[in-house]
């Protein structure tokens, strides 16, 4: 017998649909406390994405791709791209020192290394580009990819010394640093 997991309680007796499919329906809810949250997505049957050892899992707007990340090993990510209904697009993609993965608005996945290089691969895996943020930049602190006025996605970084480089366009990177001013304590 397959054990099913849910994302959340369905509201009627659908039963999920015997093609496979880990989509169930397009929107499902739950309350918590007297406030209702809506989901765009319910899923069914994720135990052939082995959740149990993500380290990181990124979906893609509009029902695109996802992207899962595993680590095996310390330092090492491990990255399947799967399609919505489970397919594999591409599996065991070797990222060392990764810190964050997230899907642009062009369905292409960015990942960020600690050191602050960050690849973009498109919704296949393959290798767009590659962008060196800054060569001083020391260890990764935060992330945020931003949505654009051209229907793009920029990236903002920012490692521990408080160093912030920002691409307004992952498809057409341009990079500019802020560095903090320098406080003295008399």
């Amino acid at each position: 017998m397959i054990r099913e997991s849910r994302t959340s309680t369905p509201s009627s007796g659908a039963k999920p649909k015997p093609d496979g499919e880990m989509c169930l329906r397009p929107s499902s809810s739950v309350f918590i406390g007297d406030q209702q949250l809506f989901f765009t997505q319910e899923y069914l049957r994720t135990n052939s994405l082995s959740l149990k050892f993500v380290v990181h899992f990124a979906a893609c707007q509009f029902s695109g791709p996802i992207a899962v990340a595993y680590a095996p090993q310390p330092n090492a990510w491990y990255i399947w791209i799967r399609t919505i209904s489970g397919r594999v697009l591409k599996r065991d993609m070797h990222f060392p020192n990764a810190v964050f993965m997230e899907w642009t608005r062009a369905h292409c996945l960015l990942i960020l290394s600690k050191s602050g290089r960050a690849q973009v691969l498109s919704s296949l895996g393959e290798k767009i580009s590659e962008v060196l943020f800054d060569s001083q930049m020391s260890d990764v602190h935060e992330c945020r990819t931003f949505a654009t006025s051209r229907g793009d996605s920029g990236i903002a970084v920012m490692d521990v010394d408080g160093l912030v480089s920002v691409v307004n366009s992952v498809s057409e990177p341009v990079i500019w640093n802020m560095r903090p001013r320098m406080c003295l304590l008399i």
